[in-house]
């Protein structure tokens, strides 16, 4: 008989239930977007935080390895920069296979009382035959850079750079823009650099790094470069 009327006639359970089922299905599709916005702002925040952190340590460590074809054509260096409160040192070789043409790469082992990091680099160049002087020079460098085995996770970013020189009183003088990107970031750089030749032997180069991030930050380091 319940059965029947509930067929043909409104009864209170009849309004009760549909209400609970709307009220439940409603609870529920609240809950998964809470959760769904929950763990989407924590995935954001983790991937800033790992953005900002290479970036940071693009802007610290990345080196530039240049050496002019006029000095040799098969060079090694060792640097260091001052960076952090703490010196970082870089061994680095640039060779010329062809007059226009030259391949560098670098590495930087660094070992504290609670990380230890190993910083490496690698770039290819071309400078154009044609110049305006004997004394100016333009280079274009592409290359990759990687920052691995430290606590704060693995890092790969990139470099374009435009590397300006000129020589006055036989000293070098180089001016460098440096641009450092990955997917996510990006960062400018201007690099400041003096060489001095001794003997046609060695080279000792002095020089600066402009970091352009919030505030601008200066690097200082000093290069002793071998001809081979």
């Amino acid at each position: 008989m319940v059965n029947l009327l509930s067929k043909y006639f409104v009864t209170p359970e009849s309004l009760v239930l549909p209400y609970k089922n709307n009220q439940n299905r409603f609870t529920y599709q609240y809950s998964l977007l809470h959760r769904i916005m929950r763990n989407g702002l924590f995935l954001f925040l983790l991937i800033s935080f790992m953005f900002s952190t290479e970036k940071h340590f693009a802007s610290e460590v990345s080196q530039i390895t240049y050496q002019p074809l006029e000095f040799s054509s098969i060079s090694i260096s060792a640097s260091s920069q001052y960076s952090e409160n703490q010196f970082t040192n870089n061994i680095c070789s640039v060779w010329w296979p062809s007059p226009n043409l030259f391949i560098s790469a670098g590495m930087s082992p660094n070992k504290s009382d609670d990380d230890i990091n190993l910083y490496y680099h690698s770039s290819l160049g071309y400078t154009p035959l044609w110049t305006l002087s004997d004394k100016f020079s333009t280079t274009v460098s592409i290359g990759m850079h990687r920052f691995r085995f430290s606590d704060e996770g693995d890092f790969r970013w990139y470099h374009f750079a435009i590397l300006e020189s000129v020589n006055f009183f036989e000293i070098d003088w180089n001016l460098n823009w440096i641009y450092l990107f990955d997917t996510d970031w990006e960062h400018h750089q201007l690099q400041v650099e003096t060489a001095k030749t001794i003997k046609e032997l060695y080279q000792v180069h002095f020089g600066f790094t402009t970091q352009l991030l919030d505030k601008i930050k200066f690097t200082p380091s000093i290069k002793i470069s071998l001809a081979l």
